[in-house]
């Protein structure tokens, strides 16, 4: 009976060391998961000081949470950090960690998941609330690291939280009064891609970009047509990198109190009274190159793959409706460019539908919506980075309102 006694007190003080250590830990077993998935996604938060110090900025954390949730329910490679002024101060708080249950009874496989969503948002927010290294703030660099992250991944989405206003090398809005103009635009992403530090690794990814135009309380709000020039930047950025598709988001995200401390990012002018209205439905952009063959309308093989993250997000809009435009350079006749575009919006409107998108249209635009404002260079030769844009599939979904 004294033994018994004396068995029960140190069972009884463990599990009162266990009742202080609060609940199981959600990532136990994680690094154990198996690594063999086909896609990945990769998440990185602005830590610089436009974006969160002082009072009230977005909350970046809390903005991941729906691709988050989607990537697990996928079965991704999941990895998480934070970037500022350099693509050296990218810091990661996982990277590439699985996701995929192995368990076998299906409400022990949710289970799992809603385990997983909990650790790595954990790590969301660790990432956000991170310090900045810098006093500058590097989109494209961090572009360039999230896209080389899991190479090995078939379908890979890359998700930027950001307010996009780049202040360092070739895409600083502070080296010249002149953000704001669409003709910036053109010069910038005209010289960009030749540079070294071009995110060339974006090719065949998805992109989506969230909090673009929305930065914290301690900067000047931009104007109107200011945000709608940082989703033309950020599109042309991305269409010109060759990304499989782009998503450009302006709409608000949550706030939350900064952290402070931050160094401050220099201010970013806008030229007033320039830029469009901004675009109420959402725009997703399609490369033409990543998806077709040159003069062809069939998809390329693992596209309608490559796709479902972009198809997800869609999906999670509640859309209305959804038109697929499709859209070519002036190059061939004008009949040729119109039987072409309209063959390749069909195409990708037969993909969203099969995936369950309703309401989806099509219809081909050919030429006639082109953005290329210099077709040939000085020398006489194509302007292909200009002209690229106009090769191109638009998805614009109206939300359904309440």
């Amino acid at each position: 009976m004294r033994a018994a006694r004396l068995l029960l007190v140190p069972l009884l003080l463990a599990g009162g060391l266990v009742a202080a250590c609060g609940e199981p830990d959600d990532c136990e077993g994680m690094d154990e998961l198996p690594r063999d998935s086909a896609g990945a996604t990769v998440m990185l938060a602005d830590v610089s000081a436009s974006a969160r110090s002082g009072g009230q900025g977005p909350d970046y954390a809390e903005a991941f949470g729906p691709y988050l949730q989607k990537a697990i329910e996928r079965g991704d490679l999941v990895s998480i950090g934070s970037f500022d002024g350099t693509s050296s101060t990218v810091r990661w708080e996982t990277q590439d960690q699985p996701t995929r249950s192995t368990a076998k009874r299906r409400e022990n496989q949710e289970a799992d998941r809603r385990a997983y969503g909990r650790c790595l948002a954990k790590a969301a927010r660790r990432a956000a609330d991170q310090p900045a290294a810098t006093d500058r703030t590097d989109i494209q660099g961090a572009l360039g690291v999230a896209a080389r992250a899991t190479p090995e991944a078939k379908v890979h989405t890359v998700v930027i939280a950001t307010d996009g206003l780049s202040n360092t090398g070739c895409l600083d809005l502070t080296s010249q009064p002149a953000a704001g103009d669409q003709r910036w635009i053109d010069d910038l992403v005209a010289a960009c891609p030749r540079r070294p530090e071009w995110p060339t690794a974006l090719a065949g990814k998805n992109l989506i970009m969230v909090g673009v135009g929305q930065p914290a309380d301690s900067e000047q709000p931009p104007a109107t047509g200011s945000v709608e020039f940082l989703r033309q930047l950020w599109l042309r950025v991305c269409t010109t990198a060759r990304a499989l598709s782009c998503d450009i988001s302006t709409a608000p995200v949550d706030r939350r109190t900064g952290t402070g401390g931050d160094r401050p990012d220099p201010a970013v002018s806008f030229v007033e009274g320039v830029g469009g209205p901004p675009v109420t439905d959402r725009l997703v952009t399609l490369s033409s190159e990543e998806l077709f063959d040159v003069d062809s309308a069939e998809l390329r093989s693992g596209v309608a793959e490559r796709l479902q993250p972009m198809i997800q997000t869609i999906l999670d809009s509640t859309p209305g409706s959804v038109a697929v435009v499709g859209h070519t350079d002036t190059r061939a006749g004008h009949a040729h460019n119109q039987d072409l575009s309209e063959r390749r919006a069909a195409r990708v409107a037969a993909v969203l539908t099969a995936a369950g998108v309703p309401g989806v249209t099509s219809r081909g635009r050919g030429e006639r919506d082109a953005r290329c404002t210099q077709e040939r260079l000085p020398g006489g030769a194509w302007n292909e980075p200009c002209l690229q844009r106009d090769r191109r599939v638009d998805v614009v979904v109206q939300t359904t309102k309440g």
